[in-house]
């Protein structure tokens, strides 16, 4: 597993954000929201984190990590039934 310190930072902030802003959907900024609030709910309070600034930040990070994870699964999704289609085409031609 990559962890997810050594994953190579492969986005364009402007263009990125140029891109989330024009296409993006309301169940993504749903979705955003409701994983955005649930950090902060487990993170205020805590002795170490009396900065707002930091929380929102550590809010905002988690929702990205949260977007590079489903990322990554759907390109397994994907690459799992790519390899299942490929393997009964095989099938197929040698039966």
């Amino acid at each position: 597993m990559i962890g997810k310190n050594s994953a190579p930072v492969l986005v364009d902030i402007k263009e990125d954000t140029r891109i989330a802003r024009d296409y993006g959907t309301v169940d993504t900024v749903t979705l955003a929201i409701a994983i955005y609030n649930e950090v902060l709910k487990t993170r205020i309070g805590k002795p170490d984190e009396q900065d707002y600034k930091w929380q929102r930040a550590c809010a905002l990070a988690t929702v990205f990590d949260v977007g590079r994870m489903q990322g990554i699964r759907e390109e397994r999704t994907r690459r799992r039934q790519t390899h299942t289609d490929s393997e009964a085409e095989a099938l197929t031609v040698t039966a």
